[in-house]
């Protein structure tokens, strides 16, 4: 019943023009008071508003949830934040065409204006956002370099926002071991479930300043395996690629014309591509 009852809300807001959008964040939260705050959110509308009912959900889900003492964590705040822009994207988007899909930065802006006890730092989110994200780099990256029975191919995923190609990674979560991380990103992006075919000594590994990326060999996997993003806003593309064709650098235009993308695309595979080529030849 309260879902029906959210739906119907959002339904009707999204259809508000940006006055009346204003007018319920007023009736909501009274968050709007200067003639700035007016002018911030009909700039924001232009590019797509997240109706009322909508954002009240979403931050008694993802922020109130937080304990009183963490809500002066901006980090642990932000990391609520990053959450809740997953489940709008997977489960709201998803399920009502009217909302619009749009990038952290944005979403965030509105969470901020939102909540109350966040309004009075939103004027740094710029500089809030660019610290959480390096205080992410020292969080390790775990995934997996998915290869054919041939040892010819290598799997890799496409973001959908940058539309850029590299292996299946992400963060590991808290006190979470590496080879299970690796196991669930890799299962998250592709569908694919690689407990079976992963082992915790056989891996790559870059390391750059505080940033651990690994990537853990995932042999001998049939070509004709099914592979399905789990999150099409993260991931919108899953693809065997040759790996004697995978451009070697940004200017490899030959290889980017054999495959069809730009060179520049596969920035993220470009550390691995002759260890690759070197995999390719034990076959």
């Amino acid at each position: 019943m309260l879902q029906a009852k959210i739906r119907l809300l959002s339904l009707r807001a999204v259809n508000d023009t940006a006055e009346r959008a204003v007018k319920l964040m007023q009736d909501f939260h009274g968050l709007i008071t200067a003639k700035e705050s007016v002018q911030e959110h009909r700039n924001l509308e232009k590019k797509f508003f997240i109706p009322c009912a909508v954002m009240d959900y979403l931050t008694e889900q993802f922020i109130f949830t937080l304990p009183e003492n963490n809500r002066k964590n901006i980090n642990k705040v932000c990391d609520q934040v990053e959450l809740a822009h997953w489940h709008y994207l997977d489960e709201c988007v998803a399920k009502n065409s009217r909302l619009k899909t749009c990038r952290f930065f944005d979403f965030a802006l509105q969470i901020f204006n939102h909540v109350h006890f966040l309004q009075e730092v939103r004027k740094d989110l710029h500089a809030i956002l660019k610290a959480w994200i390096k205080s992410r780099m020292s969080i390790p990256t775990y995934g997996g370099i998915i290869l054919s029975r041939s040892r010819s191919h290598v799997l890799l995923v496409q973001s959908y926002w940058r539309k850029t190609w590299s292996f299946p990674r992400g963060k590991v979560l808290d006190g979470e071991d590496p080879v299970k991380g690796a196991t669930r990103e890799i299962f998250e992006e592709t569908g694919f479930n690689a407990s079976s075919y992963i082992f915790k000594d056989k891996y790559c590994e870059l390391i750059k300043e505080d940033n651990v990326l690994r990537l853990y060999y995932i042999d001998n996997v049939p070509f004709n395996t099914k592979f399905r993003p789990g999150n099409k806003f993260e991931v919108c593309n899953c693809r065997w690629f040759k790996i004697n064709d995978i451009p070697r650098h940004e200017e490899d235009f030959e290889a980017g014309n054999r495959i069809g993308f730009r060179p520049e695309t596969f920035k993220m595979v470009f550390p691995f591509v002759e260890k690759l080529k070197q995999l390719s030849k034990w076959r």
